[in-house]
């Protein structure tokens, strides 16, 4: 659909309306981007024409993958991408109307709501635009794109011929965070230990399920720390960090809450540490969404407390933000196919989830 002419006139004038029941159309603008050039990998197009189809991208925690529209729109989709009416890649402005209160409308948003507005909207672009209705539409996403995918396929069924979702963040209130050079020694070693059980010595652990590390035994070696440098020695603290991150959370009282990550991930960006190198802090969820308050400092938290705020946010959020919900009934009798996919070292959303009953 990318390979028209200005002979066709793209005004908006010449573009009709959508129609989304409850939603008021403020505005709608259309220019023609001749000459666009973009860098990308050079399997990342494979230039063939027009197909007559649309696809949407979507990414990953909150943040809009317009670098990823390029390939599709250069394959010849009619591609779209929606900021669920929130205006900011992070979570910093939209999520609390005052401390303590959620700005629900908000989130059922970025949930569910306006993915399945979008879809009608962009169907409607392209029937006014091009005067024929896309003959297939898909759904590309990775992360949380791959969750909303998932919600698709659950409450959308219509919505979409065909969906990729990789690693999909279906359990999203679940999904939680646990330094940073140290722990890249310790993952180094779990690879080391665990690579030959899969038969092949290639820097991948193929079977985790057989991968048994110990990261104790690491303690008291020296190695180059990459964030300083210089020759680093691992200490105990360490070791206690890489076995939480590898093992499955428990509460207080020993009951599971959740998966622990995959032996061979890179557990180094997992989380805080206070006054340590670290890569991210991934704690906009935690502050803003549970105890509802922005300065919330997760580096404080007592284990019960953790337990407690772990157990509401399953319990306020599931009916939201989950698309874990296993009957794709109505999706498949509509004619929709789905493929998915995960990374078996993704450090985020855990591998283990697949095998949950």
């Amino acid at each position: 659909m990318s390979h028209i002419g200005p002979a066709i006139d793209c005004s908006p004038s010449a573009i009709a309306t959508p129609a989304v029941f409850g939603a008021e159309i403020l505005s709608l603008e259309a220019s023609w981007v001749n000459s666009f050039t973009f860098d990308v990998p050079a399997d990342f197009n494979y230039n063939h024409g027009a197909l007559h189809r649309r696809r949407r991208i979507a990414g990953q925690q909150f943040v809009l993958s317009q670098f990823f529209m390029g390939g599709a729109i250069g394959e010849g989709y009619a591609t779209t991408i929606t900021d669920a009416g929130l205006g900011d890649t992070m979570p910093d402005a939209w999520p609390l109307k005052r401390p303590g209160n959620v700005n629900l409308e908000y989130l059922h948003s970025l949930g569910y709501r306006s993915l399945n507005d979008e879809a009608i909207i962009a169907k409607g672009l392209v029937r006014s635009f091009y005067g024929i209705p896309p003959v297939y539409s898909y759904w590309s996403g990775c992360s949380h794109g791959g969750r909303q995918g998932l919600m698709f396929a659950q409450r959308y069924p219509h919505a979409y011929n065909g969906i990729a979702t990789s690693a999909p963040a279906q359990s999203w209130p679940e999904i939680s965070s646990p330094l940073s050079c140290k722990l890249e020694f310790l993952t180094e070693e779990v690879v080391k230990h665990c690579d030959p059980k899969d038969g092949i010595v290639d820097g991948i652990i193929s079977d985790p399920e057989n991968c048994h590390f110990e990261p104790f035994t690491a303690v008291n070696q020296t190695f180059s720390c990459s964030v300083t440098g210089k020759p680093t020695q691992l200490r105990r603290a360490a070791a206690i960090m890489a076995e939480s991150a590898l093992s499955d959370p428990r509460s207080v009282a020993g009951d599971f809450l959740w998966y622990g990550a995959n032996p061979g991930s890179d557990i180094s960006s997992l989380g805080v540490a206070p006054g340590q190198n670290i890569k991210a802090s991934p704690d906009e969820w935690l502050s803003l969404f549970v105890p509802k308050n922005q300065s919330f400092d997760v580096t404080r938290l007592s284990h019960e407390e953790y337990d407690t705020l772990f157990r509401l946010a399953v319990k306020e959020y599931t009916d939201v933000m989950a698309a874990n919900d296993p009957d794709l009934t109505t999706f498949k009798k509509a004619g929709g196919k789905l493929l998915t996919y995960h990374g078996m070292a993704d450090q985020s959303i855990q591998l283990k989830i697949w095998g949950q009953s």
